[in-house]
């Protein structure tokens, strides 16, 4: 890929430290400000978020759609990986699977920010596409939840407003 100039320069501008008081000024603002942005707004990990979501699967899911979670993840030794992998596991299979008239869908949960798919699983959410699975990947526990209010997974809350 080749660089315009303007492109470069402003590459290198953020590349290279700061050398001015004003710029050193400024530097630490920027950092501050993003310190208590994330501060302010913690962004829970993936796994708050699965958690979260099987709890609303558990109080609200439709008792006609099962669904399940395939352990597929965690470190475990080489002994057990081996075992595993010999038994089937599939690196990439979507978090959680559900079976809606027929149908089996996979959800992806990922975080807001920072969360993106590996390239195992995009492969394997494509294989299950075309064999006729429904695969979303969410980002965060909103979407999550619009995705499986979507497929008719969940009841409506009970607060008053269907989510």
């Amino acid at each position: 890929m080749r660089w315009t100039e303007a492109q470069l320069t402003k590459h290198q501008a953020r590349r290279s430290p700061p050398s001015t008081p004003a710029e050193i000024a400024k530097a630490t603002r920027a950092r501050a400000r993003a310190r208590r942005r994330d501060s302010v707004m913690p962004q829970p990990s993936e796994n708050q978020i699965h958690e979260a979501v099987v709890e609303h699967l558990r109080i609200r899911g439709r008792r006609d759609v099962p669904w399940f979670h395939v352990p597929n993840g965690e470190l475990r030794d080489p002994g057990t990986a081996a075992k595993l992998q010999r038994m089937g596991v599939l690196a990439g299979v979507p978090d959680l699977l559900l079976l809606i008239a027929g149908r089996l869908h996979g959800l992806e949960l990922k975080r807001e920010r920072g969360g993106r798919e590996s390239i195992e699983q995009q492969a394997v959410h494509a294989e299950l596409r075309s064999a006729g699975a429904v695969v979303e990947t969410a980002y965060g526990l909103d979407q999550a939840l619009e995705v499986l209010e979507s497929w008719g997974a969940l009841l409506p809350a009970s607060n008053g407003r269907t989510q």
